[in-house]
């Protein structure tokens, strides 16, 4: 659902916001961009696509006009920057300059909408395998997977996942390791 816009010299980006991340319309980069073909944007993925990952672009049913309803490709900000790699247009190498601000200007933003339930699963959840010498498989599996949702569902900061980590010392490496590895089967 589109909340605000952001503006690349003549261009106005509608922004969609899901899964608690900026996403730009392959429409919207390829004005930016300076194609004039509104599918140049989406054909470069084509070509590329073996290059982005899930997180950097989707496809989207969005309302048009009454009930019709047409398909859309959003790009991520990491996506779009590298959508702009591939752009050959004397405007790509400023667009890039300008995603990757937006991007920084996303992750220091105050982190105001955690979801406080999963972060306190997480805490209890570290609290019981700090205090046991040993964990079943499915207990281990089940803060892995609260890393997963805390990670998928929530604008956790990386220095408060830091500081549970840190705070259970007796188990800090046991439950460090789980999340590295949970960390290793993201990427």
């Amino acid at each position: 659902m589109p909340t605000y816009s952001l503006s690349f010299q003549n261009t106005h980006f509608e922004i969609i916001e899901q899964s608690n991340q900026l996403w730009l319309t392959a429409t919207d980069i390829a004005k930016a961009l300076g194609y004039q073909k509104r599918d140049a944007v989406t054909q470069i993925f084509e070509r590329n696509s073996d290059e982005f990952t899930g997180q950097m672009t989707e496809t989207l049913r969005m309302s048009a006009s009454g009930n019709y309803q047409k398909t859309v490709r959003i790009f991520s900000l990491r996506g779009a920057h590298l959508i702009a790699m591939f752009s050959r247009t004397s405007a790509a190498k400023e667009f890039r300059k300008w995603v990757l601000d937006v991007l920084d200007r996303e992750i220091q933003k105050p982190q105001n909408n955690q979801n406080p339930t999963l972060l306190n699963n997480a805490k209890r959840a570290c609290e019981r395998v700090s205090q046991r010498e040993n964990q079943s498989y499915n207990e281990l599996l089940a803060l892995k997977e609260t890393f997963a949702q805390l990670e998928h569902s929530s604008r956790i900061a990386q220095n408060q996942i830091s500081d549970l980590l840190t705070s259970h010392h007796s188990k800090r490496d046991h439950i460090a390791h789980i999340y590295l590895a949970h960390q290793v089967m993201v990427v």
